[in-house]
């Protein structure tokens, strides 16, 4: 039996394994930022698009979206570059910790923020790499999805592939 190198989703016991978006990150002003789920100071509450947004027109870039943003961004503007490269850190500083834990060969990211591309990944890579074991952050690849937007749909079609179209669910229907 071959197995895929990339491994099998993992789903958790409930199925919310995965989640990063609502793990705890602490500031060093002792700001509190409310999340959607309820709790407060969760890494997307602090970094993820909204906020990101959020903090873009606080600084009073001209705005309406995230992706005017990571455009401004994109095209050298120093504030939005500097508020992308802020979240980049914080998710670095989560995903540090995931990566002492789990100990990935890769780590891809997906969704709007990840349009942020180069910026981004710089901030996430700053605080991987200063914040991880050496062991586990050696052969490390962090990279942006060629199709962010397209990740959850991806995701879900492999558990679909796993759960009932395995090696194994297979040769059993072929009985």
């Amino acid at each position: 039996m071959r197995r895929d190198r990339r491994g099998p989703v993992y789903r958790g016991a409930q199925g919310s394994a995965g989640d990063i978006g609502h793990i705890y990150v602490g500031q060093p002003d002792g700001r509190t930022v409310g999340c959607r789920c309820g709790q407060d100071n969760c890494l997307e509450a602090i970094a993820g698009g909204q906020a990101i947004l959020r903090d873009a027109r606080a600084a009073g870039l001209p705005v309406e979206t995230v992706r005017d943003v990571v455009q401004l961004a994109a095209h050298g503007e120093g504030a939005a570059l500097e508020l992308v490269r802020d979240a980049g850190r914080t998710i670095g500083t989560v995903l540090a910790a995931l990566v002492n834990f789990f100990n990935p060969h890769r780590i891809v990211m997906t969704g709007g923020v990840a349009r942020a591309g180069v910026p981004l990944l710089a901030g996430i890579r700053e605080a991987v790499y200063q914040r991880s074991m050496p062991l586990a952050a050696r052969a490390l690849e962090i990279t942006v999805s060629e199709a962010p937007d397209l990740s959850g749909r991806v995701g879900a079609a492999r558990m679909a592939i796993e759960e009932f179209l395995d090696e194994d669910s297979v040769e059993a229907l072929a009985r």
